[in-house]
Order: C-alpha cells, then structure tokens, then sequence
C-alpha cells in the first residue's frame, strides 16, 4: 500500500548506496517487486538502526527521508519503491538524535560524554558500560579498563569485586586471577591476603596451602 513514511538512510562518501547513486535533496523511484535486502531502496524509521548495517563513520552522509510509495518492513529495516531525500542531517545533529545522553561521539548512549557505544553511564570509551568512567566493555562498575566487570576500578577482565588487576577475582583489591579471597597477589586462592597461588587459607605466601600462615609449599 502506498504510504509516506519518514526514516533515515546512509549512503556512502560519493552518495551512492547499493550501486545506485543518489542526490540531496531529490525525488527517486524503482519499479520492482520490493523485498527487504534483496529489492526497493532501504531505510530506518529510527536513526540508530542504520548503523547496524553501516558503520558509525563521519565520513558517510545521512539524511532524512520520507518513503512515498509503496513501503515493506523487516525487523528495524524498510524498503520502499518511492523515496524522497530531504536534508542532510548534520554530524552533531545526528549525535543527538542517536543518543538519550549529551556530548557523546558514539551512539545508542543513554549517558553523557561516552565515546563508546550502548553505555547508560558517563564518560565511558568501551560499550555496554552501565557504571563511569569505563575504557572496556560490559562493564556495571566505575573506573573499570577490562571487560564484564561488575566491580570498581579493576583493570582486568571479569571481576566481580574492587580494585583487582587480575582476572576472574570475585574478591577485592586482588592482582592475580582467579582469587575469590581478598587481597591476593597470586593466582586461584580462596583465602585472604596470599601472596603465592593455590593456596584456600589465608596469608600464605608459598603454594597449594590450604591452612592458614604458611610461608612455604604443599602445608595443610
């Protein structure tokens, strides 16, 4: 059915997109059975779905558009066979369309000053952060330069507490991997304060200890 329908499209740095080239503004129409991805010429109602097919690049024009003719959908991606190109959209305009968030250079942001994409925080460079300050990804903490932690300030990656370093820690301020105790600096202890690995007691500083105090190896 015949419609007029506004979205958005992006095309390439010469105005092109799918070997066709294109104007702004201007008028253009295609006779053809439409199908999305295969027929018709392709846009998004919503501006940030464009760029799950083109990448997020300053370089690409995006406009405004209103689809005038017959109109099929797929998911977040439609597909028309009259189509009208109003404006172009400005790069800074376009950063506020994208994000909830201000001063963002990514998208899909609902935060402020993220550089990254998907953050709900402030001041992230990674994607997916919900907590600050972030430079990784997946990140629900504060401070945090590794991935899938839900601690603060850690710089590895998938550690639930504070302060580590390492990787997979589910304690705090340990610099080794794998510790579920706190204040450890080797690697795969269950106890506290173990400088050495292995060890399930605490303040061990030899290896596979699993009382407590040892400074040497293999004490029970």
């Amino acid at each position: 059915m015949e419609s007029k329908v506004k979205g958005y499209k992006v095309f390439n740095p010469d105005w092109t997109c799918r070997g066709k080239q294109y104007s702004c503004p201007g008028n253009f129409e295609e006779d053809v059975t439409l199908s999305v991805c295969n027929s018709g010429m392709h846009f998004c109602k919503k501006a940030s779905d464009c760029f799950n097919y083109y990448q997020f690049d300053p370089n690409n024009h995006v406009a405004e558009v209103v689809a005038r003719g017959n109109v099929v959908e797929d998911g977040d991606k439609c597909a028309t066979d009259k189509l009208e190109i109003i404006r172009e959209i400005p790069w800074a305009e376009l950063l506020e369309i994208v994000n909830t968030g201000k001063w963002c250079t990514g998208y899909g942001n609902s935060g402020n000053r993220n550089s990254g994409d998907c953050n709900s925080g402030y001041w992230n460079s990674g994607y997916w952060n919900s907590g600050d300050y972030n430079s990784g990804d997946h990140n629900s903490g504060n401070r945090n330069s590794g991935y899938w932690n839900s601690g603060d300030y850690n710089s590895g990656d998938h550690n639930s507490g504070n302060r580590n370093s390492g990787y997979w820690n589910s304690g705090d301020y340990n610099s080794g991997d794998h510790n579920s105790g706190n204040r450890n600096s080797g690697y795969w202890n269950s106890g506290d304060y173990n400088s050495g690995d292995h060890n399930s007691g605490n303040r061990n500083s030899g290896y596979w200890n699993s009382g407590d105090y040892n400074s040497g190896d293999h004490n029970s």
